[in-house]
């Protein structure tokens, strides 16, 4: 064959490979997920699974804790939900917990979910002043830093996503969390990298 058709047949696989994002560019180091206990599953048949994923990462982990304490927090009108979480865990000493629950009411909600499906992941950002039901704020608390995501809505739609600051509460917003033992770390949980 000559090179120059190898060349051309060549170019859609290497534009391919440019916008590939390289797996593990921030792997964890051992000791970062020691507790950590592989999922033995079947590798996935998808043929980018094989591009985006290592072989040396596992399909799933299993982490085991004790929760310390039950820690609820409380927050009023046109409180910025995100900033008022993220203060009351400061406060409370929280460095690794899960959101259990959440309830309550908005005048905004501001959010992003993804919006593509291959790699580099991509967001879409949405914000409106309406009132809308705080159905449900899940997520994790990891080394201090909080990773929440709400659902919310009104009589007609209801959206979520990642809770973003500019969340305001109306009547009232609640939510309990489950504050882990000291020993149990949720370092590389939210690592999209980590595969």
């Amino acid at each position: 064959m000559n090179k120059l058709l190898l060349l051309f047949l060549a170019l859609p696989f290497a534009s391919l490979a440019q916008t590939i994002a390289p797996p593990n560019p921030d792997a964890p180091k051992p000791n970062e997920v020691a507790q950590w206990k592989a999922i033995k599953m079947a590798p996935s048949k998808d043929s980018l699974a094989k591009v985006y994923n290592t072989d040396s990462v596992a399909s799933g982990y299993a982490i085991s804790g004790q929760f310390n304490r039950i820690v609820m927090m409380r927050f009023k009108y046109q409180t910025d939900l995100l900033q008022g979480i993220q203060k009351g865990v400061e406060q409370e000493g929280i460095k690794n917990a899960v959101i259990l629950t959440g309830m309550g009411s908005l005048t905004t909600h501001h959010a992003h979910a993804v919006s593509n499906t291959s790699f580099p992941s991509k967001n879409k950002y949405y914000k409106a002043d309406e009132p809308d039901d705080l159905v449900s704020i899940t997520g994790f608390v990891i080394d201090g830093v909080v990773h929440a995501h709400i659902v919310f809505s009104n009589e007609v739609k209801a959206k979520g996503g990642h809770l973003e600051s500019g969340t305001k509460v109306f009547t009232f917003a609640g939510i309990a969390f489950g504050v882990l033992d000291d020993k149990t770390s949720l370092k590389h949980l939210d690592n999209k990298n980590w595969r």
